[in-house]
C-alpha cells in the first residue's frame, strides 16, 4: 500500500520485532544493530520448533486446497505486499503467508492465511500456531497482525487462531479437519488495539537509537522465550546468585530490594523458606547440609534387588502413530542397571527401538521381562516413569498388572534432593540430576555426545519422522545409549551417597570431588 504522496511506505518494524521488543528493548535494538552478534543462545530447540511450526503450516494448508501462496523471499516486504494486493484484487479466496506494510508507520507482517469472506471485499485473518491452547502471547502476536493488515487498507472481519486440537487421536493419515481447532479471538485482538500502536510507536523509537538502550536483566529474560543475547548481558552476574536462589518474580523482587544480584549482599531476613535458608547456609558455610535422620529412613525403604530404571522419550506435535494424540510423550528407550544384593555387581539392561514403528509395545514387552516382580525399582522424579507407565497399562492391557505393580515399587532418589535433607553448595539451587551428581561424585555429563533430555527427544525424533540419514542413525544409537546409561548409574551412585549421608559417624567425604 501506498501513502498519501503515492509512495510505498518504507517498512519499519516488523512482528518477531515487535514481540522481541516486547520482551526486551534490548534485545530488539540488538536484533537490529548486532546482527554479527546474533546467536541465538536456545539453539536445537528452537530449530525443532521451526521445524514443527513448518509442519503444522503445511498441514493447515490442506484445509484451503484452492489456496494461493505469496513467495515473496522474507526480508523482501513490500514485494509481499503488492503480491499480496495483486491477489486480493484478482479475487482470490484464500491467500497464504500473506504480507502488508501499514501506511502510517511502516509496521509489516505477514498472516498465515488470508481467508476472504464469500462475496464481500472483506477479510478473516487466520494464525496457525503450533500449540494445544490460545495464549496471551498468541492475542498480542495477532493483534500486531490485525493492526497492520487494517493500516495497510484491508477490511478485517474476524481474527482467528487456528491450533493443535489436543483431544484428537490419530487414526490412519492424519486428518487435518480434526487436528486443528479454531478460535475466534475477534473481541480480544479489537481489545488490544491502543495498546499495540503505544507499543508499535514506543519500540519503533528504540529501533532509531544509536545507543543501546538500558534494560535490567531479571525473569524476562526467559519469558516467554530465552533471549539469544542472555549470556552477553549476564556476563556480570555471579556463577552462583539471587537468581539462583530464588526464581521469576520472587526473584526480581529480591534484587531490586537488594540492589545486587550478589549472595554475599543478601541479608538473611530476606529468605523465609527453609530450603532455600539450607541452600543459604550451606553457601556461606562451603559444606554440605545432610539431615541424617531422613537420609537414613529414605535409605530404608530399598528392598533388594534394586532396579535402577531411566526412560527417554519423545513429543511429536503431529502424532506419529495410531491411538497416540498431539505432543504425547512416546518412550523409546530405557536404562536398567539391576543390583540383587548388597556388595552384588550391576547388571545393566537396555533397550532401544531402532525402528521406525511405534516402540511402545516392545518397550513395554521389555519392561516388564526385565523388571521382575519384586524389590524397589529406583527412579529419579518418579512423575515421568509413572506416567508414561499407566499409559502403557491402558494401550497394552495384558502389560497392565505388572506396569502397575512397577509403579507401586518405585522408590524415588530425587526426593532426598528436592526436599534439601542433602544438599551441597555446588548444586547451586538445583536439584537437577545434571547438577546432583557431579557436586557428589566425579561423575558428570560434560564430554557427552548427547548430555541433555531435550536433545535425545529431538534427535530420536528427527530419526522417527525419517529426516535423519542412515549413518547419522548410527552415530545416534551409541550416543542415545551412553546418555541413558549414565543416568541409571548416577541413580546407583546417588543411592550410596545418601547412605554415606545417612551415617554420619562413618564419616563421609564433604568435600566435592574436583
Amino acid at each position: 500500500m501506498a501513502d498519501s504522496s503515492g509512495k510505498q511506505r518504507k517498512p519499519s518494524l516488523s512482528k518477531s520485532q515487535y514481540m522481541l521488543g516486547r520482551q526486551c528493548t534490548l534485545a530488539l535494538w540488538n536484533a537490529r544493530h548486532r546482527t554479527a552478534f546474533n546467536d541465538n543462545a536456545a539453539g536445537g530447540r528452537m530449530a525443532a520448533l521451526r521445524d514443527f511450526g513448518h509442519d503444522v503450516g503445511e498441514l493447515a494448508k490442506l484445509l484451503y486446497p484452492q489456496g494461493v501462496e505469496v513467495k515473496a523471499p522474507h526480508r523482501w516486504t513490500n514485494v509481499g505486499a503488492k503480491q499480496t494486493q495483486d491477489f486480493a484484487a484478482a479475487g482470490e479466496e484464500v491467500i497464504f503467508e500473506a504480507v502488508a506494510v501499514n501506511r502510517k508507520d511502516g509496521t509489516h507482517a505477514a498472516i498465515d492465511i488470508l481467508r476472504r469472506v464469500p462475496g464481500t471485499d472483506q477479510w478473516d485473518m487466520i494464525e496457525v500456531k503450533s500449540a494445544g491452547s490460545v495464549k496471551s502471547t498468541h492475542i498480542e502476536d495477532l493483534a500486531f497482525q490485525h493492526s497492520v493488515f487494517a493500516g495497510a487498507g484491508y477490511a478485517i472481519r474476524n481474527c482467528l487462531l487456528m491450533h493443535v486440537n489436543m483431544k484428537y487421536v490419530r487414526h490412519g493419515d492424519i486428518d487435518p479437519g480434526k487436528f486443528f481447532a479454531l478460535s475466534d479471538v475477534t473481541a480480544k485482538v479489537k481489545g488490544e488495539e491502543s495498546a499495540i500502536a503505544r507499543h508499535a510507536e514506543k519500540l519503533g523509537k528504540v529501533i532509531m537509537l544509536q545507543q543501546a538502550p538500558q534494560e535490567d536483566i531479571g525473569s524476562h529474560c526467559d519469558t516467554p522465550y530465552s533471549c539469544r543475547y542472555k549470556a552477553e548481558c549476564w556476563k556480570g552476574v555471579p556463577l552462583y546468585s539471587i537468581f539462583n536462589l530464588a526464581s521469576g518474580a520472587a526473584a526480581d523482587r529480591l534484587v531490586r530490594q537488594v540492589g545486587s544480584y550478589d549472595i554475599d549482599d543478601l541479608p538473611d531476613h530476606l529468605i523465609t523458606q527453609a530450603e532455600k535458608k539450607i541452600e543459604l547456609e550451606a553457601y556461606r558455610s562451603g559444606k554440605p547440609h545432610a539431615a541424617a535422620a531422613e537420609l537414613a529412613a529414605f535409605a530404608a525403604q530399598a528392598a533388594y534387588p534394586l532396579y535402577f530404571l531411566d526412560y527417554e522419550g519423545m513429543m511429536p506435535g503431529v502424532p506419529l502413530y495410531d491411538g497416540t494424540h498431539p505432543f504425547q510423550s512416546i518412550p523409546f528407550q530405557f536404562s536398567l542397571h539391576v543390583q540383587d544384593r548388597p556388595g552384588a555387581p550391576l547388571v545393566h539392561h537396555s533397550f532401544l527401538h531402532k525402528k521406525k514403528s511405534d516402540p511402545r509395545e516392545s518397550f513395554a514387552d521389555a519392561l516388564v521381562r526385565l523388571c521382575g516382580s519384586k524389590g524397589s525399582v529406583v527412579v529419579y522424579n518418579r512423575t515421568y516413569e509413572e506416567t508414561r507407565n499407566k499409559e502403557l497399562a491402558r494401550a497394552f492391557p495384558r502389560h497392565a498388572a505388572a506396569l502397575d505393580g512397577i509403579n507401586a515399587r518405585m522408590l524415588d532418589i530425587y526426593v532426598p534432593f528436592r526436599n534439601r535433607w542433602l544438599y551441597h553448595p555446588d548444586q547451586r539451587g538445583s536439584a537437577s540430576l545434571k547438577n546432583v551428581l557431579p557436586a557428589f561424585t566425579p561423575l558428570s555429563y560434560k564430554g557427552l555426545a548427547i548430555g541433555k533430555g531435550e536433545d535425545a527427544a529431538q534427535y530420536y525424533l528427527a530419526f522417527a519422522q525419517g529426516r535423519m540419514p542412515a549413518r547419522e542413525a548410527k552415530k545416534l544409537w551409541p550416543a542415545l545409549e551412553a546418555y541413558c546409561g549414565l543416568d541409571t548409574l548416577a541413580m546407583v551412585e546417588l543411592l550410596e551417597v545418601v547412605r554415606r549421608y545417612a551415617a554420619p559417624a562413618s564419616g563421609p567425604a564433604a568435600p566435592c570431588p574436583a
